[in-house]
């Protein structure tokens, strides 16, 4: 039986289209539930998942394929890459003569009376040209490792489409249930409000469980009397925790996409950038760790940033982390505020990390309710270097 690990195309949020990355259901915390796209996660991509959506009378009656078996294998660490990446492991016997693709929806979250639909709409969506193990379309039996579910109940379906891109109705289910580990008290020692400034400029971000001995959400970036352009309180991030060093990672996430006024397409992302002279370049590779907490040249708690080889073998120490959108129709990168604090500065010639971290008090703060704005306003419309196109995982 193959082996296939999906890697990552966007961040851990809501997402029905697991194959494309991490997923997390509609009823928990979903991010931009109508920002069109794949879901219902991860990507951030709402439209495909949840309870169908508009697809037409249909005349073919779904069929359950009881040859076909999902199984799910459970959560481990998968070092053929050497990613050392948190998976999830399922294993997919096929027995038809088409292609199937993988789609993952909270438990519950697609009607019987509706499957007819969803399948229809879940095989139109895929591109116009499709190859095996692209956009999760699989041919034949096989084990696939998919990136962080978050815990709870997930309906999984495979959904058999011809090489026209048309379900023929036969499927599999199978209902699976994802656990959470103990958390341990490490885990748990990073909760709460800190306060992340260089002394002169910073953010109290508040950081919450998302998953034991895994992620947190973190609130609370670019938002206060720091951010002068525009407030990204009402925002979070996914951010890791790495049980080897037992601190957090702040890393490259898709947050949604969404439509400017004029309808064209732009995604919101959270980036890492470093400068040049011709100005900042932007960072958009999904995964890709910015900064780790550690302690810095005075031995205060810190962030300090990843240094990274890009595409051209270039080394580069990022110097920001911020939220940023990308406008398809500008092929252009534009930043919400204008200034974030520096993860790094150079003293005669050294770098060092003045974005230290502290722990203060909750001060009786409300729990914030997970929640997306459903559009965005007031990026600064100032050029970034680079920008062509999306960075993609290789």
């Amino acid at each position: 039986m193959k082996t296939t690990r999906i890697l990552l195309a966007t961040s851990l949020a809501l997402m029905a289209l697991v194959g494309c990355t991490k997923f997390e259901p509609e009823f928990q915390n979903g991010r931009w539930p109508n920002s069109g796209g794949n879901a219902g996660g991860n990507g951030g991509n709402g439209g495909n998942g949840g309870s169908g959506g508009s697809g037409g009378q249909q005349t073919a009656t779904p069929t359950l394929q009881n040859g076909w078996k999902i199984e799910y294998k459970g959560r481990s660490v998968f070092t053929d890459d050497g990613s050392n990446d948190t998976v999830e492991g399922f294993a997919f016997t096929y027995s038809g003569s088409a292609y199937y693709i993988v789609r993952m929806v909270s438990k519950g979250s697609v009607l019987d009376k509706d499957l007819a639909t969803f399948f229809t709409d879940e095989a139109k969506a895929l591109d116009d040209k499709f190859a095996e193990d692209e956009n999760n379309v699989f041919k034949d039996s096989r084990t696939v490792y998919f990136d962080l579910l978050l815990h709870g109940e997930y309906d999984v379906y495979m959904i058999e489409i011809s090489d026209k891109k048309k379900a023929t109705m036969s499927y599999q289910k199978a209902v699976i249930e994802v656990k959470e580990d103990e958390a341990s008290a490490d885990y748990l020692s990073w909760l709460g409000f800190w306060r992340v400034s260089t002394g002169l400029i910073g953010y109290d971000i508040e950081i919450q469980h998302a998953e034991n001995n895994l992620l947190y959400y973190v609130w609370g970036w670019e938002s206060g009397p720091a951010a002068m352009t525009q407030d990204m309180g009402d925002d979070w991030l996914f951010v890791r925790y790495d049980p080897s060093t037992k601190g957090l990672a702040f890393y490259v996430q898709t947050i949604g996409e969404d439509n400017d006024e004029d309808g064209s397409r732009f995604d919101k992302v959270f980036v890492g950038t470093w400068p040049t002279p011709d100005g900042d370049v932007v960072d958009d590779l999904e995964g890709s760790v910015i900064a780790r907490s550690g302690e810095n040249e005075k031995g205060e708690l810190a962030l300090i940033p990843e240094t990274i080889v890009y595409d051209n073998d270039a080394v580069f120490t990022y110097k920001t982390m911020r939220y940023s959108s990308y406008s398809y129709k500008d092929e252009l990168w534009y930043h919400y505020n204008a200034s974030v604090p520096p993860l790094y500065t150079m003293v005669n010639k050294v770098m060092t990390y003045p974005l230290t971290m502290e722990k203060i008090p909750n001060a009786g703060a409300p729990m914030r309710v997970m929640a997306r704005p459903q559009n965005s306003t007031g990026r600064i419309k100032a050029k970034v270097h680079g920008s062509a196109k999306r960075r993609t995982v290789k």
